[in-house]
């Protein structure tokens, strides 16, 4: 795409303007009692609110008979009513006044082409929950007939934190320690992001200047691995397309600045009438990239092969042998040679190789590829599964997930029998110590799937992986929860 070579160095120019160029900058940091803080390389946990969730939803019509839809949500659960009462009262009002914003922001020359209204809604939902606060996100969206077939988006989503503590909503600068240089870090990144995705193009018709740097009151919002610019009204270098455009930062970004886990929990002091808050695992900084799918077939094969790369792993032996583990087992060239052989007029072959990411959090990893391989009317599922402690620096057992002396044959036992399995009590119980001694296992924060296949069972591939809830063994003996 041809670019406008005086703009992209326009844009260039103001980036010593807006923290494009890393030069640091002298800053009295503001007088606060912050709390100590867990360095962010070691933090492991961060603890899920004590919130019971419901949802609320109205419908009406309007004077023209257009459908009104709210659904957001009510919390309950809070020591302090009062500040239940206000978070719940805002909660249910920005859900009405924010599709009215919409409808009155719309401009004049999109109003013109619209036949009539259909249908105006505005859904919202809790996006994350965790130390004390919350970031409730909303989508604004109207369904329009248009004039002569066109088509216009119309819709806006924002986003708000509030301090569960006072009721109070979070700004952008709440969130980071006092002193903290973020809005470099944070431009920064937008810019590249401009750069990498055409932004600054005059032909993509998505800025009308150069990047002026986030606001003040900049709308964004939190997720439990990074942080949501929100580029809205107030961002007015973005062409407004009648939809909300963000911009993605991963904590990695940010991480070291951040003083959101700290600031508004403390460990010892509930605020819920829940006695006991549960621990959510914290995301690792090692990443796994998708960097290549292939899908192709014909009337006699399928194949669907996903390859990635393992990145910012601890140990670099183990990011060695998690890159040499994702590589196809089976020479796809030659299953293709070999498919294309087959004359039979049902015969057909495929072949499907993914990566399973269970566990990428609390210093764990959870993982496995799978290949499923039918030829003729033969079928195979290779499952290899990996689980490793970064922390420890081992590979996990399955004993490592419980605390001593938790029955794990006796509980998989039960949960195999609910199942129903075509197995006799005989081959159940010898079954069940030889999955237990395998350790051939993948967890999720939820649960452990464990390889179940003794010997003189008729399993089909899918029945031989038991998922085993970690409530039947009972939250507190489970480890990596605790």
């Amino acid at each position: 795409m041809k670019r406008n070579l005086c703009f992209v160095l326009l844009l260039l120019s103001i980036f010593n303007m807006v923290g494009c160029e890393s030069k640091s900058v002298s800053i009295e940091p503001e007088v606060e009692e912050i709390k100590a803080t867990i360095p962010f390389d070691e933090r492991r946990f961060i603890y899920n609110n004590g919130l019971e969730l419901d949802y609320d939803s109205h419908e009406t019509r309007d004077e023209d008979r257009t459908l009104i839809s709210n659904y957001y949500p009510v919390i309950s659960g809070l020591k302090d009513k009062s500040v239940q009462d206000k978070i719940n009262k805002e909660l249910a009002e920005l859900a009405k006044t924010q599709l009215q914003k919409l409808e009155a922001d719309l401009p004049i020359t999109i109003k013109d082409k619209i036949l009539r209204f259909d249908h105006k809604r505005a859904n919202a939902y809790i996006s994350y929950n965790f130390n004390n606060i919350i970031f409730v996100e909303y989508g604004a969206a109207i369904d329009a007939t248009f004039k002569e077939n066109e088509y216009y988006p119309l819709y806006k989503d924002f986003s708000y934190g509030y301090d569960l503590n006072t009721g109070d909503r979070i700004e952008l600068d709440d969130i980071f320690k006092a002193g903290s240089d973020y809005k470099t870090k944070l431009n920064n990144f937008i810019c590249q992001y401009i750069i990498e995705n055409n932004y600054d193009d005059y032909e993509t018709e998505m800025m009308s200047k150069p990047f002026q740097g986030i606001r003040d009151n900049q709308s964004f919002t939190l997720r439990l691995d990074g942080l949501m610019i929100i580029l809205d009204e107030k961002n007015d270098e973005f062409v407004n397309k009648q939809y909300s455009d963000r911009i993605y930062i991963p904590l990695k970004t940010i991480g070291d600045d951040l003083y959101i886990f700290d600031k508004y929990f403390d460990v010892n002091k509930s605020i819920f009438e829940k006695e006991k808050l549960s621990k959510k695992l914290f995301p690792n900084q090692l990443e796994y990239k998708i960097n290549r799918i292939l899908e192709e077939g014909n009337e006699r094969y399928f194949l669907s092969i996903t390859q990635g790369e393992f990145f910012n792993v601890p140990n670099k032996e183990i990011e060695k042998k998690l890159n040499e583990m994702v590589v196809p087992r089976i020479d796809v060239e030659a299953f293709i040679e070999k498919a294309n052989t087959l004359t039979g007029v049902n015969e057909s072959a495929h072949l499907i190789h993914n990566i399973g990411l269970y566990t990428n959090a609390g210093d764990y990893l959870s993982m496995s590829v799978t290949e499923e391989i039918f030829f003729k009317n033969s079928y195979e599922l290779i499952r290899e599964t990996f689980n490793y402690d970064f922390n420890l620096n081992k590979e996990v057992l399955l004993r490592d997930l419980f605390v001593g002396g938790t029955d794990i044959a006796d509980i998989l036992k039960e949960n195999i029998k609910k199942m129903n399995y075509p197995v006799t009590e005989e081959i159940l119980e010898l079954g069940v110590i030889e999955a237990v001694n395998a350790n051939k296992f993948y967890f999720d924060e939820s649960g452990v799937a464990i390889y179940f296949s003794p010997e003189g069972a008729k399993l089909d591939s899918y029945q031989e992986w038991v998922y085993v809830p970690f409530e039947s063994f009972g939250l507190e003996n489970i480890t990596i929860l605790n």
